[in-house]
């Protein structure tokens, strides 16, 4: 084993990519069937620190899937050899807090945290929920997908408002239209295609006058495109991960509905 190089492994893209495919647990081998340890192991020398490698794969897994995905270790036979299995008491301490993995308390708070940036309801959240359930793909970016094309939220991402609380009260008194037509509603969902765009009839009210230069200091969503002349804009297509709020959760909101 001393020659044991893995490289270019990267725990947080492992990570990554079990959250993406919608697995609410993982298990590692930490321990194999001859008592080789994929951790630094205080009861023997047989482990991933003796080898070209030296850094402690269990750990890094450990530290990546907290708060994110439960880890579940596995450890297998040591094949005779004592002194291999380490008891509890000896683990590093790192792995006494992250042991416990994910709980429902942590999933509330992803969901309630989502609910707070969105400014939504339980009732409309959850709908919302079901749609992205009902919907082809990964449930979580599904329900993510489906909060950011809300109307009032492209308002607030086309600049058009300093916030979503604002963005949902201009929508509530009709100054939006969407493809033509007026559109009071900020729960509706827009797509890709669709256009945005002040009523003209509210072009002449004080807010609307000041707006393009408001709107000229603020970030256009890159998923969607505006014009600041007219006071318009228009969704390109659905946004991806990486485009929407890095500091929600999506995985535990799916698994705290799923129980």
């Amino acid at each position: 084993m001393a020659d044991l190089e893995p490289g270019g492994f990267d725990p947080n893209r492992w990570i990554d990519v079990f959250v993406a495919s919608g697995v609410k647990y993982f298990t590692f081998t930490t321990v194999h069937m001859h008592g080789f340890c994929n951790f630094d192991s205080p009861a023997t020398d047989f482990d991933i620190m003796s080898t070209e490698y030296k850094q402690d794969i269990v750990e890094q897994l450990a530290k990546a899937a907290e708060g994110r995905i439960t880890a579940m270790w596995y450890f297998g036979s040591n094949g005779g050899q004592d002194g291999v299995h380490i008891p509890k008491e000896l683990w590093p301490k790192y792995y006494q807090g992250l042991w416990r993995g994910v709980t429902t308390y942590d999933q509330l708070r992803a969901k309630q945290r989502a609910r707070r940036v969105y400014g939504m309801m339980e009732r409309p959240f959850r709908r919302y929920y079901k749609i992205a359930l009902n919907t082809r793909g990964l449930s979580g970016l599904n329900l993510l997908r489906t909060l950011e094309t809300r109307l009032d939220n492209v308002v607030y991402r086309l600049g058009y408002a300093e916030n979503r609380a604002q963005a949902r009260q201009l929508v509530n008194h009709g100054h939006f239209t969407l493809n033509g037509r007026r559109a009071d509603i900020p729960s509706m969902l827009v797509k890709p295609g669709d256009t945005i765009a002040v009523k003209e009839g509210a072009l002449k009210l004080p807010h609307f006058k000041e707006l393009p230069d408001l709107a000229e200091k603020r970030l256009c969503a890159v998923w969607m495109d505006r014009d600041i002349k007219t006071l318009s804009g228009r969704v390109l297509r659905l946004p991806e991960r990486s485009e929407i709020d890095g500091s929600l959760n999506e995985q535990l909101i799916v698994e705290y509905y799923s129980r």
